[in-house]
């Protein structure tokens, strides 16, 4: 005698699943902007701090020192302390 076991198809629905979806998709740009803020407010200390102790000649490396906003997702926002090359 053998055993035989079908698995039955079940339908669930959860109320309000469109909503949460919705919340939690702001909650993740809200992140985003969140984790953006603080990279710059890093950045422009780093910023602060490089043309702190620049060495000065012409003056023309401080000033052309910047920050650049970079990349975000919901994980890492990035920002770029930069100097002209030319």
């Amino acid at each position: 005698m053998g055993y035989s076991a079908k698995q039955r198809k079940v339908k669930t629905e959860i109320d309000g699943a469109n909503k949460l979806v919705k919340d939690l998709k702001a909650m993740e740009d809200a992140a985003v902007n969140v984790m953006m803020a603080g990279a710059k407010a890093g950045g422009k200390i780093a910023l602060e701090d490089a043309k702190r102790n620049c060495p000065v000649d012409s003056g023309a490396l401080k000033q052309s020192l910047h920050l650049s906003e970079g990349k975000a997702t919901a994980v890492k926002a990035t920002v770029q302390l930069d100097y002209d090359k030319s």
